[in-house]
């Protein structure tokens, strides 16, 4: 008992401290951020230093289970506040000259922040249900498929540099190509891009962690789902595409719906994928010693094995009948879909465009 009470009053010390420290907060950003009718609102925003703090407390809470204690005003007007900085971040474009104190890459990380933020907070357990704000979410969604796409993969992929970038270079006099903007260059900062990577590929995990909780509009989720196949072609960012990974497989597990659509997906990047090359298998499995799949095969795994539904019957030692008929009944989902994957591909295989080599050796990738 005396250990339970100390517990109580250090969590209540901490939440007592992090009141206090948003009402600090609130009162030094009382100016909506970046508001073009106010020519102070750009100077209210938050700074990095104090976002990392309250992503901090924020966590410290989660696993203290204090959150859901939060006045659920103080809460909203908090995930207000986090969605004016998300909006800073939609459509902002890096390249090499930028630094760590650059304009662009701090409004590219406050919204990374911030969003990070609005994900802890959403996915606390037993949260109200109006801190599900479905426009902080789409904004959330948002900000990862734009920075993914256009600095993330534009700075690892030549062919999204020419889509994003190149198509903003013109000719000098003497014919060579030069630059028609100073933001319209590729990446060269791996520093910045690794700081970045990393924020998005927890967000990424999280989002999906969000999506086990409260039921995602289709438009959005589906949206991010795209995104989040089109890292799996892409060289180098390993740690976003296992988060990618998280998304894909959530989708394909909440979303019944929308499984056909998910595998037909899954089924026009792996035929897009090389066949040969160093980094074919980035996927570490945890449980085997040094030994790595494909990522479309971790995430073609984690599809198949997600709508496995174990019912409660299995757990009754005492009906083996009524257990052997449910396990037979959980197994339909995933016996249909892993059908459907493989007459799909096979029926792929069979066009004119298909080389019967460059199949044998996508097939030996993906089971291998």
């Amino acid at each position: 008992n005396a250990v339970e009470g100390g517990l109580a009053s250090v969590h209540s010390e901490s939440l007592a401290n992090f009141m206090e420290f948003l009402d600090e907060t609130f009162e030094s950003c009382d100016v909506i951020v970046g508001d073009e009718d106010d020519a102070a609102g750009e100077g209210k925003r938050l700074g990095t230093a104090t976002l990392k703090s309250l992503i901090y407390q924020l966590e410290l809470l989660k696993k203290q289970e204090q959150l859901p204690n939060l006045p659920l005003e103080t809460i909203s007007r908090l995930l207000g506040l986090l969605d004016e900085h998300i909006k800073l971040g939609l459509s902002v474009d890096l390249n090499d000259e930028d630094k760590e104190d650059s304009e662009p890459f701090v409004e590219v990380l406050l919204a990374v922040e911030a969003a990070l933020a609005a994900m802890i907070i959403m996915t606390s357990p037993d949260m109200h249900k109006k801190v599900y704000r479905e426009e902080t979410i789409e904004h959330v969604v948002d900000l990862v498929r734009y920075q993914t796409t256009h600095n993330v993969f534009v700075a690892y992929d030549a062919m999204y540099y020419q889509m994003y970038r190149g198509k903003n270079e013109e000719e000098d006099d003497s014919g060579k190509k030069k630059k028609k903007h100073s933001r319209t260059t590729l990446l060269r900062a791996p520093k910045l891009i690794h700081i970045l990577l990393t924020k998005l590929a927890t967000l990424y995990t999280k989002i999906a962690k969000l999506a086990e909780i409260v039921r995602i509009q289709d438009s959005t989720i589906l949206s991010l789902c795209n995104t989040a196949m089109n890292t799996l072609s892409v060289d180098d960012i390993q740690i976003l595409q296992i988060g990618a990974v998280e998304v894909i497989s959530t989708v394909f597990t909440q979303h019944p719906q929308h499984r056909t659509v998910v595998l037909d997906e899954l089924l026009n990047t792996l035929l897009k994928l090389p066949t040969t090359g160093r980094k074919l298998r980035t996927f570490e499995l945890a449980e085997e010693d040094n030994m790595h799949i494909q990522m479309i095969t971790a995430v073609l795994l984690q599809c198949i094995q997600g709508c496995v539904s174990l019912p409660e019957e299995l757990q009754d030692d005492n009906e083996p009948a009524a257990a052997t008929a449910a396990t037979h009944d959980s197994y339909r989902a995933p016996t249909l879909w892993t059908s459907y994957f493989w007459q799909e591909l096979l029926k792929r295989s069979s066009s004119a465009k298909t080389q019967e080599i460059k199949f044998l050796l996508l097939l030996d990738n993906l089971v291998n």
